[in-house]
This record gives C-alpha cells, structure tokens and sequence, in this order.
C-alpha cells in the first residue's frame, strides 16, 4: 500500500512529473517567486531521495519538473 511518503518520478514529454501525497503537499505551501522558498523544497526532495532518482533518469540543470500543477528548474 502506498504510504504518505510514497512518490514517483516520471518524464513526461521532455518534463519530468514528480507525484506524491507529501511532496505535493510542501510544493503547495512553496512560494515559487521566493529562492529560499524554493531551495526548502529542494532540501526535501533531496531528503527524500526525490533528486536522486531525477538524477537517475538524466535530468539535466535547467530541465523542467512538475510538482502538481507548479513548475521549477532541476
């Protein structure tokens, strides 16, 4: 059964989509025009091994990610 942390990581037409109850969570309370805001968000992800696996499937600096409906730079 899928647990709270539970996420998933998919590319998606050059964008990689990024799925998961928490991650969705802390991407909705992320105010995307504040660089601390957005460095935060990636301290989780990379807490939650979200960033290795985007490393994993080959994302590149500057590829697009998806959180929900919010978008940031890898």
């Amino acid at each position: 059964a899928p647990t709270v942390d539970a996420w998933h990581v998919e590319k998606t037409k050059g964008v990689y989509v990024i799925t998961g109850k928490k991650i969705e969570r802390f991407a909705a309370r992320t105010d995307f025009d504040s660089e601390p805001g957005i460095r935060r968000l990636r301290d989780i992800m990379k807490k939650m091994g979200i960033m290795h696996e985007l490393t994993r499937q080959g994302a590149k600096t500057g590829d697009r990610l998806t959180i929900a409906e919010d978008q940031l730079e890898y």
